[in-house]
């Protein structure tokens, strides 16, 4: 009788390895669905339980660039399941060589992805995201098991044991019911009354952020077609960089309408659209529309029926945004003309480009004085102190 083949040592079937890539590949499915259940379209994102203190990742991924459209944490669902399928045939049904280099090059690009990811929020962004990061060190943690795996020598021929995978099955599908049922009960922030609170604030808990430099001359970077609000003639600016798909300009955006009310006769208030969500043209009809909103001075109103209506990961259609300039007074056929015409794309990339240049970062990226305010700092208290500072500095320069 022939002797049966024995496979390379690095498609052996390894019962630790495989159950260890099966782990990961559950630990990584737990944390990307635990992003989509918190940051999708459910406007639950602010209460999150588990990106706490010290960490913001709505921030995060409002810079997300998600590739053809489709949000990173979706993409990294896939990875997930298809490791998690990979491991689970290979426990079924022993080493399977062509599936085991499949789920080799499937990880390695999993890790350059991750590996970009992490570069960009590391350098790029002000921000940080917990769960983004312990994702990239799950991925990073299948590299290594196999590269071990690799170098392992030969054990022989072993029998898969497939109770251990049930076991942790039922862990995640626990672990995942009860993270999901947390968050269909949190309140949706567009049920839930708008409080916007004003206490007060000092230089102890209110920082600019120490990252980016001072700005001087604000004012000539605000062109004739930004928005303005407030007094055109103050010297005091508050300056915000914005995306209207960005859900966490969305959540600030109480905070900025109270501000405008309250020192609106004595500060100059300029918005500037800017296209970071999704890549450089997901964002790029709204940001148009917000801007020829601005020359009829109803850009509050398209803003705020923008962030009303707000879909990130689809962006809103043409037809929609000129349904929101038909409602607040425009010629929503110029409109469309306008939109589809791209009369707006060279001011709209302008700017992004110019928020790029200055190393800002994520946004909402708010300037007050010429210097960034911390993403910590982002609170009414916190910006009504910071405009104080500037209003008082101001009288007694006069």
């Amino acid at each position: 009788m022939a002797k049966k083949k024995r496979a390379p040592h690095h498609e052996e079937y390894r019962p630790g390895i495989e159950l260890g890539m099966f782990g990961l590949a559950l630990l990584g499915m737990l944390l990307t669905l635990h992003l989509v259940f918190w940051y999708g379209d459910s406007d639950t994102a602010s209460q999150d339980p588990v990106c706490g203190a010290g960490f913001d990742c709505e921030a995060v991924l409002a810079n997300d660039p998600a590739p053809l459209g489709i949000p990173s944490a979706v993409w990294g669902l896939i990875f997930y399941v298809l490791v998690a399928l990979a491991g689970a045939a290979i426990a079924y049904r022993g080493a399977l060589p062509q599936l085991m280099t499949l789920r080799r090059v499937l990880v390695g690009w999993g890790l350059l992805y991750s590996l970009f990811l992490t570069v960009v929020q590391l350098f790029f962004l002000s921000d940080r995201c917990i769960l983004c990061l312990l994702s990239a060190v799950t991925v990073g943690a299948m590299a290594a098991v196999l590269v071990v795996a690799w170098r392992m020598p030969a054990e022989g021929e072993k029998k898969p044991q497939l109770l251990p995978y049930l076991g942790m099955a039922v862990i995640f599908a626990v672990l995942l019911g009860i993270d999901y049922v947390s968050s269909s009960r949190a309140t949706p922030e567009n049920e839930a009354p708008v409080v916007v609170e004003d206490g007060n604030a000092n230089a102890s808990i209110c920082q600019y952020n120490p990252d980016t430099p001072y700005f001087e001359n604000l004012e000539t970077i605000i062109t004739e077609a930004d928005a303005e609000l407030g007094n055109s003639d103050s010297p005091v600016i508050v300056l915000e960089f914005l995306d209207p798909n960005c859900n966490h300009c969305k959540t600030f955006h109480p905070t900025m309408k109270y501000l405008v009310e309250k020192y609106g006769n004595r500060v100059r208030f300029a918005y500037k659209p800017v296209t970071l969500v999704g890549g450089p043209s997901h964002s790029l009809d709204e940001a148009m529309a917000l801007l020829l909103a601005a020359e009829e001075d109803v850009f509050a109103e398209m803003l705020e029926l923008q962030f009303e209506h707000q879909a990130p990961s689809t962006g809103l259609t043409v037809d929609q945004l000129a349904d929101f300039a038909d409602d607040i007074g425009m010629n929503a056929s110029q409109f469309r003309e306008d939109i589809r015409a791209r009369r707006m794309e060279p001011m709209v990339r302008q700017t992004t480009q110019v928020f790029n240049n200055m190393g800002l970062g994520g946004v909402p990226s708010i300037i007050i004085g010429g210097r960034q305010v911390s993403s910590y700092s982002r609170s009414a208290s916190c910006l009504s102190y910071f405009i104080d500072h500037e209003l008082e500095a101001q009288a007694a320069g006069s």
